[in-house]
């Protein structure tokens, strides 16, 4: 690193005059660059909020987790105590300028306060930056917005009631587009003056302002993308807004502070650059490699020794900052159907164990630290991109492009136990004790079924006549049979705890309470790439049942944790009726139930996330089974779909 002799500054006061549109901001002339907006009730028109939404976690069975590495860090890893439930609370659609929407880039979480830029897709220098007061959570307001039309921002940062933007601007003020621009921020409003320092290349791609031992107050910023001078990392006095030095390399992405270090990530290969806090030196390099896709999002966070390391095309790694050690690593995405050079790692944080990644058109994947390692629990999937995902221990941010910003809140419970009966005991990963060898033929379970079982297959679009109300979704005998059943396969990132009960045909239950045998068949419906012990064909006989019997099931969704029966989410129930209690929907039906006529078996699909909400995929191919009945001739078929 060497010092700079002269001072690449150019600071530009701007005065603003706040107001409505026709008193716009005025800079050097120029009054339509930066318009202030201070009013609550007019920005939170783009928000909605929700009060009871969990965004379910799927399960792609698509990753693989590398060996965890033996190493001894700092930090103390625990278990999540508790089921986690991400809670989607609210959703905010971007702000426009001149009539086309912008596009959410990056969030910083301070306290009370969230700060999200935004900028416009292609060579079109237009941004914004929006405050969010999310004292509650449930409830987030957009106090202040600035929307530019010469500049647009790729990070932002918070320190001492001064916000850091981290961009590129048109200016030709400025031997290069990359730029720094500082505004302050008090009081719950933007402040009236904004100042711009020149960086160099074509973009200032990262940006985190901290405070260092002996009071001072530093802004670390990286520049590259291309251009002359090649860019790197400028370190700022925020006091005086002296550059103290610059270090120029190429494809400078991101930038940290943690554990008395400053890293940069580099890409194209993927590469690390570890800087003493206090003198500046460079003190390490490392190569861990990925991010080799060109101008691409990556971004670092640092929890004590370990680097978390948004890799691109080789998804996340984990590196110690001491020696360079990748400690663990997730791949790169593949989801059937969507293109791979679209599910590149771009963001990762970490918050309270759980290590959230955003993959864009995949979504954000959430995994968990524990002493056993990194755990995939599965990802959210917005329907748009993840570009960048930020957290705290109550709010996740995630910036999703032109789907504006998701918001949510971690929610850790222990649920009650629950005693249930169920056919037979069951070991640890509650797989029961009383499995037959012989069990069913899984190739059964033929094209025609995969097919209509597809992910995100919209059955009740696609398929109507599955749900008709006049179609039975029972098992109904005329005499007695012995019934028998067989796990297929899940597709969910949830533990589901799968039953059974009965009931005279002509006496059904009118509520929950009506119900006297409810038996647990698997306590933990989950095959062993989703988080239980079953293979396809695991087969049990329920027993024999007599005559005029309706035999009917349940589902509880989540209804296994840490070993154990809880009460989980709720319970579906294959009779309607027991399902539209408390519900808006008319809607109630969570499972279908197909005859296939010529092996002489039912084959049973549920989907375990409430119908009502959004977050169901309404696929029902979470858990998916055969049933078979011996004597079939005591199986009344008339009324189940065909298959």
């Amino acid at each position: 690193m060497r010092s700079l002799l002269l001072l690449l500054l150019t600071m530009t006061m701007v005065t603003f005059v706040i107001g409505c549109a026709d008193d716009p901001v005025v800079r050097d002339g120029n009054p339509d660059r930066i318009v202030i907006s201070n009013n609550p009730g007019e920005l939170n028109e783009r928000v909605t909020t929700y009060q009871n939404i969990e965004m379910p976690l799927d399960d792609d069975g698509n990753v693989d987790q590398t060996e965890i590495l033996n190493h001894n860090n700092n930090r103390s890893i625990s278990e999540v105590d508790g089921v986690l439930s991400l809670m989607l609370r609210a959703e905010v659609t971007p702000p426009e300028l001149d009539g086309i929407e912008m596009r959410a880039t990056h969030v910083a979480l301070h306290g009370n306060y969230a700060f999200v830029t935004y900028n416009r897709e292609g060579d079109i220098y237009t941004g914004g930056l929006e405050v969010f007061d999310i004292t509650d959570v449930e409830n987030p307001i957009i106090v202040s917005q600035a929307l530019f039309t010469d500049t647009d921002f790729s990070s932002v940062s918070y320190l001492d009631e001064v916000i850091y933007l981290a961009g590129a601007t048109e200016d030709l003020l400025y031997s290069s587009p990359a730029i720094l621009e500082i505004i302050e921020f008090a009081g719950g409003e933007l402040a009236e003056t904004s100042t711009r320092i020149d960086l160099p290349s074509f973009v200032a791609t990262g940006v985190h302002a901290h405070s260092v031992a002996g009071g001072s107050n530093l802004i670390y910023v990286t520049s590259g993308a291309g251009g002359d001078p090649e860019g790197g990392l400028t370190i700022i006095d925020a006091t005086s807004l002296e550059i103290i030095e610059q270090d120029e390399f190429d494809d400078a992405r991101d930038v940290d502070y943690g554990n008395g270090n400053v890293v940069v990530m580099q890409g194209t290969p993927g590469r690390l650059r570890v800087y003493d806090a206090l003198s500046t030196e460079l003190v390490n390099s490392f190569d861990p490699g990925g991010a080799n896709i060109v101008e691409s999002k990556s971004t670092i966070d640092i929890v004590g020794d370990l680097v978390f390391m948004a890799a691109g095309d080789e998804g996340m790694k984990t590196v110690s900052a001491s020696d360079g050690t990748i400690i663990y690593s997730l791949e790169r995405i593949n989801i059937e159907g969507i293109d791979q050079d679209l599910t590149v790692t771009n963001s990762v944080t970490v918050s309270n164990d759980l290590v959230l990644m955003g993959n864009g058109n995949a979504g954000v994947y959430v995994s968990c630290l524990s002493d056993q390692g990194l755990n995939h629990l599965g990802y959210m999937n917005f329907g748009t991109s993840a570009n960048y995902v930020n957290a705290d221990s109550n709010t996740i941010f995630v910036a999703a492009g032109t789907g504006g910003l998701k918001i949510l809140e971690p929610v850790f419970t222990v649920p009650d136990p629950v005693n249930l009966p169920g056919v037979c005991d069951w070991d640890e990963d509650g797989v029961p004790l009383c499995l037959i060898e012989e069990g069913c033929d899984a190739d059964i379970f033929s094209d025609a079924v995969e097919d209509l079982l597809e992910d995100r297959n919209d059955l009740p679009e696609t398929n109507p006549e599955l749900f008709d109300d006049e179609n039975l979704i029972n098992v109904v005998l005329t005499d007695s049979a012995t019934v028998q059943i067989c796990f297929i396969d899940d597709r969910t990132g949830w533990k589901n705890t799968y039953g059974y009960y009965t009931h005279p045909v002509d006496d059904p239950p009118t509520s929950v309470e009506d119900i006297t045998d409810m038996t647990v068949i698997f306590p933990n419906a989950s095959s062993t790439n989703g988080g239980g012990d079953l293979v396809q064909g695991s087969s049990m006989i329920l027993g024999t049942f007599g005559p005029d019997t309706e035999i009917c099931f349940f589902l509880v969704a989540k209804g296994w944790h840490a070993g154990a029966l809880d009460e989980g989410n709720y319970t579906h129930f294959t009779d309607r009726d027991l399902n539209s209690e408390g519900l808006e929907d008319e809607f109630t039906q969570q499972h279908v139930l197909l005859y296939d006529e010529d092996n002489e078996v039912l084959i049973q699909s549920w989907e375990d996330v409430d119908v009502d909400h959004s977050g169901a995929h309404e696929d029902f191919n979470d858990v998916q089974l055969l049933i078979t009945v011996d004597p079939v001739e005591s199986l009344v078929t008339t009324g189940i779909q065909p298959l």
